[in-house]
């Protein structure tokens, strides 16, 4: 879709995000999910762990990967908006590491130069890029991590910024199956659009603080038949089935420079390892005139080691797609 702006509407509007203090707005795409996963569960991602996902939410979920995995993810939005992203992760001398790279676009709209032509042009472009890593100590069931995150905007095809921050996290194990995290992200930073802006003119990256809580619950399927058996010491071929998992999820997040609270929650029924049904809700403040929950569902499918993904966010404007690949690689035991 094109939208016609007229040459002094794309004057107005550079000048507002370089001079009026709204670098975080041009930083809306470092709120994306990267991955379908947690788009289902609500968000609620600061306390999960052993997955390459955990980068967009708090870098210390990176230790204790069982094994190398690379995903991607598509979000088709309204309007051109798109969003796609590339996640990768494994295991370094004892650390879990991790990266990600996301690509942003608000579409196309017209510009009338003063000679009264129209030419088309991107009315945003968004690149970040993350790199972090994760440890697990030995002595605590405690993991903390820290991740590095470049962020490069360009605006309207001619004014562009850059900024570099960090993010930082922790985890907790705790009795009952309980797991809990927090995370800072975004730390430092600062979004400078245009050649003649001065320092003062810099937006720091929106800040966020994620807290969370992951509980899960084992339901074993039975096991082979007693029929089956020839004898005792020759048992069926067929393996056990794997079990049944139950998993909630909970967490709230804080944007520092907005005073925005927001929280969510997820359920997700994990079938074998096979099949994944999933649900989520969080509260939507930022950018409306009254808070509400948007309501997600989500679907997990595994073949072998690749894994299927999908998300729906329900939004009063539609429905948000998102679709996600994931391929994992053979845990470092298993040659």
């Amino acid at each position: 879709m094109k939208r016609r702006v007229p040459t002094v509407a794309l004057g107005v509007l550079l000048a507002a995000r370089v001079h009026a203090g709204v670098g975080t707005a041009g930083a809306q795409s470092l709120r994306e999910p990267l991955a379908a996963r947690p788009a289902a569960l609500g968000e609620a991602f600061a306390a999960v762990g052993g997955t390459a996902e955990a980068i967009g939410y708090n870098p210390a979920g990176l230790a204790g990967l069982p094994a190398p995995e690379g995903g991607a993810l598509y979000r088709a939005g309204f309007a051109g908006d798109t969003f796609v992203s590339l996640l990768g992760g494994g295991t370094l001398m004892g650390f879990g590491v991790g990266a990600s790279l996301g690509y942003a676009t608000d579409g196309t709209v017209e510009a009338l130069d003063p000679t009264g032509r129209t030419a088309p042009v991107n009315a945003q472009q968004d690149v970040s890029g993350a790199v972090g890593g994760g440890y697990r100590f030995t002595a605590l069931p405690v993991a903390a991590g820290l991740a590095v995150r470049v962020f490069h905007s360009r605006l309207l095809e001619d004014v562009a910024a850059t900024a570099i921050g960090a993010d930082a996290g922790v985890q907790a194990s705790l009795p009952g199956g309980l797991d809990v995290g927090a995370s800072v992200q975004h730390l430092g930073g600062g979004l400078r659009y245009g050649a003649d802006a001065l320092p003062a003119d810099d937006d720091a990256l929106p800040r966020v603080w994620r807290f969370g809580a992951a509980w899960g619950l084992e339901l074993p399927q039975a096991g082979p038949s007693l029929a089956g058996f020839t004898s005792v010491a020759a048992p069926p071929a067929a393996d056990v089935p794997a079990p049944h998992h139950v998993r909630v999820f909970a967490g709230g997040v804080f944007r520092a420079a907005e005073d925005v609270p927001e929280w969510g929650g997820g359920l997700e029924l994990d079938y074998a390892g096979r099949l994944a049904l999933r649900a989520g809700f969080r509260r939507l403040a930022r950018g409306v005139a009254e808070p509400h929950a948007v309501w997600s569902l989500g679907l997990g499918a595994r073949l072998g080691r690749v894994r299927f993904d999908y998300a729906a966010e329900l939004l009063d404007a539609g429905i948000v797609h998102r679709a996600g690949l994931t391929l994992a690689g053979r845990p470092p035991e298993a040659g």
